[in-house]
């Protein structure tokens, strides 16, 4: 069992490497059309060559419904192409080179003719191959054989021919067979009219004495019914005399109410007034308070933000000079595997660099939270001292910060500025090798261009001359098609006339009878609804009568609930007035007890608004100084994104450097080249990938890069200007 497990995977692992090998071996590509009244679809295709074996070909379709089939060099093939309701037919692939011609992957088209099968069942077939396929010398290409090609046209004419004449007769044998079966129909349809007008006077009769019936009952309900009304609308009248008098009595108790109610109301009001002054006051305070740390924050978020956005610029001004480099790189081998080995150790440095810039943000960030926490704790105590003194204290250590800032920045600019001055000079040197190496290779490219140019051209017009020929051969079967349908069409015009005079005249009798049944139905319809409504009205009056005496008992029911309500609310009242009217003076106590005390509280708060005010004052000038500095490095970063965002690739664009009309009318041109959707293409370069994504939405083009740099930088741009990554990903999404 395990041999035979070790033998299958060797079977298949040398299979796996034949198919590799076939894949990769040039092939001719032959599109093949299927021509016919309608379109073919899913035929089947057989491929074999020529000991006759079947062989399994690499196949595709496109768009326009061509079949795609991919034969391979030195051999013959004869092709078979079968589908349900068409004529099988064949042709022949000869893909033998000439010994002058190297075997590369080439392309032809072949447009073949599919013929239906006569309608009546029977199946025609032919042997020859309706076409040949080989290479011309003439045209330096593979073709369809054009001599071969008038000999088989007419054959399959004849074919089409023999087609027509037999659904000619199947469709006169058709004709006779439906003229026998409408008489039949249209006898037994006489006679289903006829017993459903019987049935139908039968039904009305019924119907009509059903309905004397139910109106007779309908009477008599109504009469019961109008007898209960009058006896439950006297109870009503009785029943509404004694809840006014009670209404009367409920009003009196509640004027008295309300009276108390409102005093207390008042007290209430007073004092509710005086807590929501106090709960302003306080509100007020509490956000000019928070407004004050709020600005601090913002201060200290804006010197971060303004260390990093430093920290971008100084590298995409390098890789800005990257990119510069890259235009004119090509060195010769041994100087490219040493400048490999610069760059290398350059991009070790730099890590170095920056992840000794990072611990060291780490310990400023460490240090200026221990900073911010012996802030807090300051702040508690200089509110217990005097406020002047407090003042004088924080300016102070405001003046000694700012001075340590300043010379930490200066010493970390001059370190930057002597770096970048020793790599500006070792890149210019490259720079000058590789410009001339570029220089040699585009005179190579632009000599093989020229050449390739030529033989192309000598391809396009023996094609021409061929497609013409093909056109005026289709011309002309084509109008032979259309002669032979018109014959067709008045032929079948002619006969559907004559059935329409005969169908005609049975239509017009069976229309009569059924007339009469219809109508008689109609009437008998009409009897039973009558019955119908009669038993739903005497059904109405019962309902209605048992309602009647329903809400009769309701009423009389609620009457003395009512009654005994009425006793326990004029009490409840009574005593919820002498509540209120103690609660109200208890109120107006208290209240009075919290002024005094909201009074002391205001007071308290006055004096810490004034030393909240010059914090306040104090964080708005360092945000304002730090935007400042914010400002003028994304100056520099935005300078150094131009130069980054420019490709090395001649045929490119660079968008940044076009002003407003020339712009606009690059990106015109992006929009009619690329047509509506999302485009995307990648320039790979020596230490960077620059990814291009070209949107075209409703005619207007947007023209997004990705700038990737191998020391681990992301830059995003929009139409040349620099964007955020999240607004990259919304632009190409």
């Amino acid at each position: 069992m395990k041999k035979n497990y070790l033998v299958s995977i060797l079977l298949l692992f040398i299979f796996l490497q034949n198919v590799g090998a076939q894949n990769n071996k040039p092939t001719l590509e032959l599109a093949t059309f299927l021509k016919a009244k309608k379109k073919v679809k899913d035929p089947v295709i057989t491929v074999l060559d020529k000991e006759g074996q079947k062989v399994d070909l690499k196949t595709g379709t496109t768009e326009a419904g061509r079949v795609l089939l991919y034969f391979p060099f030195s051999n013959t093939y004869n092709v078979i192409v079968e589908r349900e309701g068409y004529v099988t037919i064949n042709f022949v692939v000869n893909t033998e080179l000439p010994s002058s011609q190297k075997a590369e992957n080439m392309s032809s088209d072949l447009d073949l003719k599919m013929i239906e099968q006569p309608v009546d069942g029977s199946k025609e077939t032919i042997d020859k191959p309706v076409a040949k396929v080989n290479y011309i010398d003439k045209i330096g290409m593979f073709d369809y054989d054009w001599d071969y090609d008038d000999e088989i046209t007419e054959e399959l004419r004849e074919l089409e021919k023999a087609i027509r004449e037999k659904n000619k007769s199947f469709e006169k044998e058709q004709k006779l067979k439906e003229d026998e079966l409408a008489t039949a129909e249209f006898e037994e349809t006489k006679k289903e009219e006829e017993a459903k007008k019987a049935a139908a006077e039968a039904e009305k009769e019924k119907a009509r004495l059903a309905a004397e019936e139910e109106k007779r009952k309908a009477e008599a309900a109504r009469i019961a019914l109008e007898e209960e009304k009058a006896r439950i609308e006297e109870e009503k009248k009785l029943a509404e005399e004694a809840r006014k008098a009670k209404e009367e009595e409920l009003a009196r108790l509640a004027l008295e109410e309300e009276k108390a109610k409102k005093a207390a109301e008042e007290a209430q009001r007073l004092a509710e007034e005086e807590r929501k002054k106090r709960e302003e006051e306080e509100a007020r305070l509490l956000e000019e308070k928070r407004l004050a740390e709020e600005a601090q924050q913002k201060a200290e978020e804006e010197r971060l933000r303004l260390e990093e956005e430093k920290r971008l610029a100084v590298e995409a001004a390098k890789a800005a000079k990257e990119a510069e480099e890259e235009r004119l790189r090509k060195e010769e081998a041994a100087r490219v595997a040493e400048e490999k080995r610069l760059a290398e150790e350059a991009r070790i440095e730099k890590e170095k660099r920056l992840a000794e810039e990072a611990r060291i943000a780490e310990e400023k960030r460490l240090a200026e939270e221990k900073r911010l926490a012996e802030e807090a704790e300051r702040i508690k105590r200089e509110e217990e001292m005097n406020a002047e003194q407090a003042r004088i204290a924080r300016e102070k250590r405001l003046a000694e910060e700012a001075e340590r800032l300043k010379k930490e920045e200066e010493a970390r600019l001059a370190e930057e500025k002597r770096q970048a001055e020793e790599a500006r000079l070792a890149e210019e040197k490259r720079l000058a090798e590789e410009a001339r190496l570029a220089e040699e290779k585009r005179l190579a490219e632009e000599e093989a261009k020229a050449k390739e140019l030529a033989r192309q051209e000598e391809i396009k017009k023996a094609r021409l001359e061929r497609e013409r020929l093909q056109a005026e051969k289709e011309a002309a079967e084509e109008e032979e098609l259309r002669k032979i349908e018109e014959e067709r069409q008045k032929r079948l015009a002619e006969e559907k006339r004559e059935k329409f005079v005969q169908d005609s005249l049975r239509k017009v009798e069976i229309a009569r009878i059924k007339a009469e049944a219809e109508e008689a139905e109609r009437v008998a319809e009409q009897e039973r609804k009558k019955a119908e409504e009669a038993a739903r009205m005497a059904a109405e009056q019962k309902r209605l009568e048992e309602e009647a005496r329903l809400k009769a008992d309701e009423e009389r029911r609620k009457r003395e609930e009512e009654e005994l309500r009425i006793a326990k609310e004029k009490e409840e009242a009574k005593l919820r007035a002498e509540a209120e009217k103690k609660r109200a003076e208890e109120r107006k106590r208290l209240a009075e007890i919290e002024a005094a005390r909201e009074k002391a509280r205001t007071d308290s708060i006055n004096q810490a608004k004034i030393a909240e005010a010059e914090k306040r004052k104090e964080a708005e000038l360092e945000v304002a100084r730090r935007k400042e500095a914010v400002e003028k490095a994304k100056a520099e970063q935005e300078k150094s994104a131009q130069k980054l965002v420019a490709s090395t690739e001649p045929s490119d664009v660079d968008i940044s450097k076009l002003q407003s009309a020339e712009k606009a009318t690059y990106l015109s041109g992006l929009a009619i080249k690329y047509g509506e959707g999302k485009h995307t293409r990648k320039i790979e370069e020596r230490n960077r990938v620059i990814t291009i994504v070209v949107v075209v939405d409703q005619g207007k083009a947007t023209e997004y890069k990705w700038v990737k740099t191998s020391f681990g930088g992301n830059y995003y741009f929009k139409n040349g200007f620099s964007i955020s990554k999240t607004q990259y990903g919304l632009g190409t999404s």
